[in-house]
């Protein structure tokens, strides 16, 4: 006789269980508490025990998480202004937090002049008149003489 085989189903985690527990509508607010402390977005994940996958899993999948997100930054980004106002005393680590979170960059100036005195300036308009007449008279003969190869570059 012929052994049966028995087929049992593949005990996979469903893509919710995947990268830790499963979302919890509780998270939300947690998040703005957790970022409102000038936390970052990242290690919200291990605040909850779970990974980064998770959070930009949920970002795709649970409606309203993105845009829990969204103001769970500009919390954080408050609290660092108000920490920068704070440490006025020394802004060095304040400035790089806030350019490494926010995108902030230091404002460069650069100023440019060139003085050319009156005799330059009549020159160099009478040597373009000249040069522009050339070039339009060396048009003018090779069309007059013949066909477009003979045109000068």
């Amino acid at each position: 006789m012929a052994d049966i085989i028995e087929i049992k189903p593949n005990k996979k985690k469903s893509k919710e269980n995947k990268y830790g527990p499963k979302f919890k509508p509780e998270f939300q607010d947690m998040l703005l508490e957790h970022m409102s402390k000038g936390f970052s977005y990242e290690t919200f994940a291990k605040k909850i025990g779970t990974c980064r996958q998770s959070l930009y899993y949920w970002e795709k999948s649970i409606p309203g998480w993105l845009d829990t997100k969204r103001k769970a930054f500009e919390a954080c980004q408050y609290r660092w202004e108000e920490i920068g106002l704070e440490l006025c005393n020394n802004p060095t680590v304040w400035m790089f937090q806030m350019k490494a979170r926010f995108g902030w960059r230091d404002v460069q100036v650069v100023e440019q002049s060139v003085q050319i005195n009156e005799t330059e300036k009549e020159r160099s308009v009478e040597e373009i008149k000249s040069r522009y007449n050339e070039i339009i008279n060396e048009r003018v003969r090779a069309l007059a003489s013949g066909p477009k190869d003979n045109l000068p570059e």
